[in-house]
């Protein structure tokens, strides 16, 4: 079966869902590794079954293989193949992306071989590469995408580069060539874009004119590869197209040798080198004459590294030796940026990393993270432009770095450059190579110093061809070594004499190196030696006659193997057949050369003379000497014949070993062979290691780009991340249901709520929505979204369910300017779908009620008097229509008849409320009769009227009427001479005549309201009483009674008397009966009535004792008289006020409405006495008074003299009350900003303004970071001075706003109206500024401007600066929330966006400090959860839901139990028992802890005196806030709590509390008298520590668990451990370790000298009434 492994990034998806449609079925299965993220679900399964037929599978641990299955791993596995099962193996951690290609592939190719196919698509980075050559190798076959398809090409040319890749195809082509692979048809591989030689060569002729630089000198691979990534960049297919553009565009010729130039290097690159260097330089320098110059040249320096690490090493040599060598470096480089860093010489500190301390110390200048190599140094090192592959070498060298230069380059050029640095040495000059460069090919030119490290030496008599520029793709022009100076004749004369002696004297011998090449030949060797035939090597073996060669090529062996000095044989020697046998002397001697390291050999031929064997004539003589015995020997003729034997056998058995050498030598010319084909294999490796250290040194380029890259990249990925969990989490918990769409309207992600709208499951990604259940009433919904895929326009409309309603968003989703999908948003506006329909069908109902109601109610601007609205029955009421353009007095007064016009224009004008009847005369000339019922309210911070015009027309001719007849009655009424009354049901006299008033002598006015029973004489009451009763209950009187009634004047009459009861009728049934009697005289029955009495006149002395203010004014209103009660209120002598106009008095705003009212007093007629009251302000000396006046006009009979009587009351008091109390309701008394009610109140006004100008408001919501704990550290009294300044700042100096509100203890509202393009940046700036205040606060100080309104609000300010001085360390931020509310759209109630703009502040301060969150973007669920912990709270306190806990406390030395620490947990009814950090914040800010404390306190008290029972010094620590221990009234609380108790308390406090209570000594002093101890909690989490201990008398201090929890066991822990407990003895307090946790702490506290132990190791805490068994069970007394 085959198996296609397809690895994917970046892009990939897009490439995928490409090629998986063309993918052929059959016996074949697909393994896919997509690079994703872990942090999220995968969604890559759902994606790509869509796409294709084939059986798409999720992979589980263990999957068996199948053919025609597509695989997706999870994102945190690798994939491994065993057999025909699919293994899953969690991914290491690394940073590099996962699943890995790399993985899959090496397991797809040791499983499958040749059956194997890895497919490598779009994506960053290089994962795949090393899997691609894994297949490869393997047999198997690969592709890569195609470029120019491929939206990120990282990952394809980085496998391209590995020269591996089959197959370069777009995604569609790929399926096709897999299924022509598995039927064993080769497809057929589009042509190389580098195949054409032309366009090469021409671009090399074009580099070389327009740069000077010649691309033929580089590799193929190189170049290849360099020139892909140009082709890429700029976008273009071919070679030929690439030669077309640089002839248009010459400069990307520069970019292209730049990007070969592979500008690595480093100080002190490979190390281990540079010691071997470092060994070499010494011996060679060590060879040098004082005073000889050293020279270097480094070719390719680069940046420079490597060139300042030369001069370093020289100028370290050079003193170490001690002599005088002047240095002379020379760098060369082709790139000019390269050049030019390397003369500036400043590299990045860590580049320094393999440079010794002592070296940087003396050839660096260091410079932040920068350092700079010395100026000595700089100025030793000339750099220079220098291209080694043409340009003339620099000569005269000693040492020459090349290194990592020639395994870019072709091997001929290789060979040129070796040529060129061979002629730059001097003889025994040093090379320097990189790792896999060497100079094997010219191994007659170098010795190897050390092979290892690429260090070479120029051999001594060696030359070279110096290899200079030429033509392009010509052969290189060879310059041979030029001839010897000439000379000297002493010299020749020598030489001569020299070589004359040698051969006349010495033997022929011949000199040759190591390897047998003759150098130079002494004497006649020419009977020795003879040069071979043909091309083979010219050594001294192969020249040597056969007969010797053996011999010879021992020796050498001998000498050159093993070291000998010297090495000899002695051999016959016959040149040719009918040559005398020679005996000769073969010696091979070392010859020494001094500074030189090679081996030199002397092969001589020391002849011995010839062998010389007896004739047969003379064997007669049988005689043969020996060497032993120097004797004759007798020798027989058998002896004879048998010499001649052996002597014949040993010339057969020298051609039987001669034919044996000859079979050797061609066993080694075979051998020879061989090593030649190995010498060209070892080539062939040495090339491709160059190749690829080549790809190496570009590697480390790229890497060190992509470093860079990736740490970017990293960062982004590390921000997306960040913003996706924001996304998802917003996500999650808005409240809004969120759908996102693709181009096919499937499903691709969605929000809880959205489940509820659509029944989503996880299941239905990928289903089209048309597909899913929903209950919009939204038929053309899949049309709607198709039309904004289609135009990119969003849409807004309303749907709903048969419960809800929603407000329907659909947005675009947009990628590269290129819609892709639709997100579709859902809010539920249920509620205010709700409210609208209510508020729609109240306003059907008013304007119903409206047009139903026949008055007109209207509203008009009081300033302009232009009208603002009337209700519907205008037109019905004026006869015209109601044109709101007119101002009021072109509509309505016009209407008004003459007589009534300035009457009503006068009473507007001069009241703010009342009520006038008025007639008009409509068009049609009929009159009416209405009444104008207003009232003056400020609405808007302008005054408006409100009021309703009446038709009264038929009620004032009712009243027209009646008051005729009333006139007509009292008429005849008055003129009846029997006296008569009107009573009330009561007997009150409701109507009397002139006669009754004369009967009783008083006077009308005095009698109307009296009891008629009054006058009656007490003897006759109970008969008029019976009687009026009587009648009273509708009994009719039979006959008159008699009466004795007494008059005024104390005189008695005798009356007959009858009394009825009035009849009513229907209209008046609902009224009191009324009774009516007359009294008929009897003065005849007893004595005539005396004469009526005069009234008396006024009496001056009256008035002027009277206590209260009295004044009579004239006509004129001049003061005639005042008593002293009026001088005495208004502090004026007597003298200075009459004579004057009393107006004079008055304050000016009060004088035209006092002065109208006495006028209208006093042009009152019709009766000699009229009364009224009003209020004004007198101005006094010091300040005005309130004082209300009675006026009562006096008439006298010659109505020239009349007068006012004012009795004045003062009222400033109460009149200063009423305006404290009113201003209390409208600013805020610390900071005189509008207080909350004021502002909810003037929003109104704010949003009527915005709706009509077409603005929006921004409400804005600032908060004083950490406000408590300023409270707390500093004291109330300099809080409220941040308050008051901060309230004067936002009034004084920002601009551009509504008003501003304090809504609370520490916070602030503003509203702001602006344009709804600058809403949200205005409310930024303006809340920037207000931190920036916060800031640079005593900055502002100095902009404090006094008014006369607000003087007193002035000095407290400038004091709270002067406060605010002081407080050298503090400081205090705002942050904010923010609303923006457009009116024209949101329809919502006046107080709905300021309650936002709270919402938004939750959200900025759950952040942290000076942050600012706009209401759009907030979460809203951790703020109802909090809100809804504060109601519960209310409850669990009614509920009694608050429990004591216990957590024991032990002695440190015997470990018996002291005390315990009372907390508190809550029994929730829901959500069980919860700790404190569950609610302790919001009990804190809802003021609730006090009670919470003291029910835990009264619970626990059982228990407590229980333990005090068995355990008497046990001592209870209680934890109060510094606000308790501040509040009187708590502290009384507590105490009375307490005195349950019998157990002995300490109360804690932190040190934060402490300094904030330090003004509440009276407190501390109660709890003290109480026998309460002190403790100080969390000691050393302050930032003054010690002046806490220094300002209380503490008892214990309690040492916070942040010195224990992270402490070893070293003495110098426990020590300074002991030091603060020291400490803490010194101020006289026992010292208490909290949280001891664990035995390791235990220990360390038992070491220490503390007194008590606290923590989770001695006990957790329990129930108090758990308590006392667990005292009982670990602690029996």
């Amino acid at each position: 079966m085959w198996v296609v492994g397809i690895g994917a990034s970046a892009g990939g998806v897009e490439a995928l869902r490409e090629v998986l449609p063309t993918l052929p079925d059959g016996d074949v299965c697909y393994l896919i590794a997509q690079h994703m993220s872990m942090a999220h679900p995968s969604l890559l399964f759902q994606v790509l079954d869509r796409e294709t037929n084939l059986e798409v599978v999720q992979l589980g641990e263990t999957t068996p293989m199948k053919a025609g299955v597509v695989y997706i791993p999870p994102p945190d596995r690798d994939v491994l193949i065993t057999g025909e099962v699919i293994r899953l193996k969690h991914a290491e951690p690394r940073i590099s992306p996962q699943p890995s290609i790399d993985k899959l592939f090496e397991s797809i190719a040791v499983n499958s071989g040749s059956k194997s196919i890895g497919i490598i698509l779009s994506g960053t980075g290089n994962d795949g590469s090393v899997g691609v050559q894994a297949i490869h190798t393997s047999g198997g076959r690969t592709i890569a995408q195609e470029i120019n398809s491929c939206r990120y090409s990282d990952m394809p040319l980085n496998a391209l580069n590995t020269t591996c890749i089959d197959f370069v195809l777009p995604p569609h082509d790929i399926g096709p060539t897999i299924s022509k692979l598995m039927d064993g048809i080769e497809p057929s591989n589009p042509p190389g874009r580098f195949g054409d030689d032309e366009c090469m060569a021409a671009l090399a002729v074009e580099s070389r004119r327009v740069t000077g630089w010649d691309l033929s000198s580089y590799k193929d691979g190189t170049l290849h590869r360099q020139l892909i990534k140009r082709l890429s960049a700029i976008g273009k297919e071919t070679i030929s197209e690439y030669l077309d553009f640089v002839r248009h565009e010459p400069s990307e010729l520069a970019q292209l040798r730049d990007s070969m130039l592979i500008n690595v290097t480093e100080f002190l690159r490979d190390k281990g080198s540079f010691d071997s260097l470092t060994q070499a330089l010494k011996h060679l320098i060590a060879e040098k004459p004082a005073g000889d110059p050293i020279r270097a040249w480094i070719v390719g320096c680069a940046s420079g590294e490597e060139a300042y690490s030369v001069a370093i090493l020289l100028n370290e040599i050079v003193l170490e030796k001690g002599c005088e060598h002047p240095i002379k470096m020379f760098a060369t480089d082709i790139s000019d940026s390269a050049m030019e860093a390397a003369r500036r010489g400043v590299y990045p500190l860590k580049s320094l990393r393999d440079v010794p301390q002592r070296w940087i110390d003396k050839y660096f200048t260091i410079s932040g993270e920068s350092a700079q190599v010395d100026k000595r140094l700089r100025d030793m090192l000339v750099i220079a432009r220098q291209d080694i592959t043409h340009d003339p070498p620099l000569v005269r060298m000693d040492l020459v770095c090349c290194r990592n230069l020639l395994i870019y380059l072709t091997p001929e050029v290789q060979d040129r450059v070796i040529n060129n640095l061979h002629v730059s040495l001097i003889p025994q000059g040093l090379l320097f190579l990189g790792r896999s460069e060497s100079v094997q090919s010219d191994s007659n030119l170098f010795t190897t110093i050390d092979a290892r490290s690429r260090i070479f030496q120029r051999k001594v008599g060696t030359t070279g061809s110096l290899h200079v520029r030429a033509p392009l793709f010509s052969a290189p022009v060879s310059i041979p070594p030029m001839p010897r100076a000439p000379i000297i004749e002493r010299d020749r004369l020598k030489d001569t004499v020299r070589d004359r002696l040698l051969c006349q004297y010495s033997p022929p011998s011949i000199l040759t190196d190591r390897d047998g090449t003759p150098l130079h030949m002494i004497g006649h060797v020419s009977r020795y030696l003879s040069m071979p035939i043909g091309d083979g090597d010219v050594t001294v073996v192969t020249m040597v006659h056969p007969y010797l060669r053996a011999e010879l090529k021992a020796a050498v062996a001998r000498v050159v193997r093993d070291g000998s000095p010297t090495a000899g044989i002695v051999v016959s020697f016959k040149p040719e057949e009918d040559t005398p046998i020679e005996r000769l002397r073969l010696q091979v001697s070392r010859v020494p050369i001094p500074e030189s390291l090679d081996i030199y050999l002397l092969v001589s031929f020391i002849s011995l003379g010839l062998e010389r064997i007896e004739s047969e004539s003379s064997s007669k003589d049988n005689l043969k000497t020996t060497a032993e015995t120097s004797k004759p020997v007798l020798v027989d003729v058998e002896s004879q014949t048998r010499l001649e034997e052996l002597q014949g056998e040993l010339t057969a058995t020298r051609e039987h070993l001669q034919a044996v050498i000859e079979e050797l030598e061609s066993s080694n010319e075979e051998l020879q062979a061989m090593n030649e084909e190995l010498q060209a294999s070892s080539e062939e490796l040495q090339a491709t290691n160059e190749e690829l250290e080549t790809t190496n040194e570009e590697l480390q380029a790229t890497n060190e780009e992509l470093t860079t890259v990736n740490e970017t990249l990293e960062m982004r990925t590390a921000e997306l991340s960040s913003a996706n969990i924001v996304l998802s989490n917003i996500q999650e918990s808005v409240a809004t249901a969120i759908v996102l769409l693709d181009s096919n309207q499937q499903v691709q992600r969605y929000s809880p709520m959205a489940v509820k709208v659509f029944g989503l499951l996880p299941s239905d990604i990928g289903t089209k929505l048309s597909r899913l259940p929903t209950h919009l009433n939204s038929s053309d919904l899949e049309a709607t979204i198709d039309q904004v895929l289609k135009t990119g326009i969003g849409e807004v409309r309303e749907v709903s369910t048969s419960t809800s309603t929603y407000l329907m968003q659909i947005q675009p989703y947009s990628e590269v300017e290129k819609v892709t999908g639709v997100v579709l948003a859902l809010a539920d506006i249920t509620e205010l779908a709700d409210a609208r329909t209510a508020l729609e069908s109240q306003s059907l109902q008013f304007q119903a009620l409206a047009d139903a109601v026949p008055s007109v109610v209207y509203q008009r601007n009081v300033i302009n008097g232009n009208w603002s609205y009337f209700t519907p029955s205008f037109e019905r009421l004026f006869g015209i229509s109601p044109d709101l353009k007119k101002r009021g007095s072109q509509l309505i007064e016009p209407l008004i008849v003459p007589e009534d016009r300035g009457k009503v224009i006068d009473f507007h004008a001069s009241h703010t409320s009342g009520q006038i009847d008025f007639k008009i005369q409509r068009q049609d000339g009929s009159k009416r009769v209405l009444r104008d019922m207003f009232r003056t309210v400020e609405k808007d911070n302008s005054d408006v009227q409100v009021g309703a015009f009446i038709d009264i027309t038929d009620l004032a001719n009712a009243l027209q009427t009646a008051d005729q007849k009333e006139k007509r009655c009292d008429a005849m009424f008055n003129l009846e001479t029997t006296p008569l009354a009107i009573l009330t049901c009561d007997g009150n006299i409701k109507q009397a005549n002139n006669a009754l008033t004369n009967l009783l002598k008083i006077s009308k006015q005095d009698l109307i309201g009296t009891k008629l029973s009054a006058y009656i004489h007490p003897d006759h009451f109970k008969i008029f009483t019976k009687a009026f009763d009587k009648v009273k209950k509708g009994e009719k009187q039979n006959k008159p009674i008699t009466v004795k009634y007494i008059s005024t004047d104390k005189h008695s009459v005798f009356t007959k008397q009858d009394i009825y009861l009035l009849k009513q009728d229907e209209e008046s049934s609902q009224l009191q009966p009324e009774i009516f009697t007359a009294i008929h005289d009897q003065a005849n029955l007893k004595s005539v009535t005396e004469a009526a009495i005069k009234n008396a006149t006024r009496n001056d002395s009256i008035y002027l004792q009277s206590s209260s203010s009295v004044l009579i004014i004239d006509e004129n209103l001049i003061i005639s008289e005042a008593n002293d009660a009026f001088t005495d209120l208004i502090k004026m002598p007597k003298q200075e006020v009459i004579g004057h106009l009393f107006t004079d008095l008055v304050h000016n705003d009060d004088k035209t409405a006092a002065q109208s009212h006495l006028e209208t007093i006093l042009s009152n007629s019709g009766s000699n006495q009229f009364s009224t009251s009003f209020s004004y302000r007198l101005q006094c000396s010091e300040s005005p008074i309130w004082v209300n006046a009675i006026a009562n006009k006096i008439e006298s009979s010659d109505s020239f003299n009349n007068h006012i009587i004012l009795s004045l009351h003062d009222v400033t008091a109460s009149r200063l009350r009423e305006q404290s109390i009113l201003r209390s309701s409208q600013r805020d008394p610390l900071t005189y900003c509008l207080s909350r009610s004021a502002a909810f109140d003037r929003t109104n006004y704010v949003i009527k303004y915005a709706a009509r100008e077409q603005r929006v408001i921004n409400a804005i919501v600032l908060d004083i970071d950490d406000f408590k704990h300023i409270n707390d550290q500093y004291g109330h009294i300099i809080a409220d001075d941040i308050l008051k300044v901060t309230g004067w700042f936002l009034q004084s100096q920002l601009a551009d706003i509504e008003f501003i509100c304090r809504l609370g203890s520490d916070e602030f509202l503003i509203i702001q109206t602006t344009t709804l393009k600058q809403a949200a940046a205005d409310a930024y700036d303006l809340t920037v500024k207000v931190q920036e205040f916060a800031s640079k606060i005593q900055q502002y100080s100095q902009r404090l401007n006094a008014t006369q309104e607000n003087e007193r609000f002035y000095r407290e300010v400038q004091n709270s600066f002067e406060s605010l001085k002081s407080c050298n360390d503090l400081t205090f931020s705002f942050s904010a929330g923010i609303s923006i509310f457009n009116p024209l759209e949101q329809k919502i109630n006046h107080d709905a966006f300021i309650h936002h703009a709270e919402l938004a502040i939750l959200q900025a301060k759950a952040k942290g400090r000076s942050q600012i969150a706009f209401y759009s973007a907030i979460d809203l669920e951790p703020i109802k959860q909090r809100n809804q912990i504060s109601q519960e709270i209310q409850l669990a306190i009614k509920n009694n839901e608050f429990l004591p806990y216990l957590m024991p406390i032990i002695a440190e030395s015997s470990s018996q139990l002291v005390g315990a620490e009372m907390l508190m947990r809550w029994m929730h009814p829901t959500r069980g028992l919860q700790e404190p950090d569950f609610f302790i914040e919001q009990l804190t800010s809802t003021d609730k802890i006090d009670d919470a404390l003291l029910m835990c306190l009264h619970k626990a008290t059982p228990t407590l005196n229980q333990i005090h029972s068995q355990y008497p010094k046990f001592r209870l620590s209680i934890n109060l806030e510094a606000k308790q221990i501040a509040s009187n009234a708590f502290i009384k609380r507590f105490l009375s709590e307490i005195k349950k108790i019998k157990t002995p308390l300490t109360v804690e406090f932190t040190e934060k509390s402490a300094f904030s209570i330090r003004e509440h000594g009276d407190n501390i002093n109660q709890l003290r008298k109480a026998d309460i101890h002190l403790s100080l909690d969390d000691f050393g989490t302050g930032f003054s520590a010690i002046n806490a201990l220094l300002e209380f008398d503490f008892d214990e201090i309690k040492i916070d668990q942040i010195f224990v929890q992270n402490i070893d066991q070293s003495d110098q822990s426990l020590g300074l451990f002991n030091t603060l407990i020291k400490l803490i003895h010194n101020v006289g307090a026992k010292a208490v370790i909290e949280g001891v946790s664990n035995e390791k702490i235990r220990q360390f506290a038992k070491q220490s000298e503390a007194d008590f132990l606290q923590g989770y190791w001695i006990a957790k805490p329990m129930a108090a009434d758990a308590f006392m068994d667990w005292a009982k069970a670990n602690h029996p007394n």
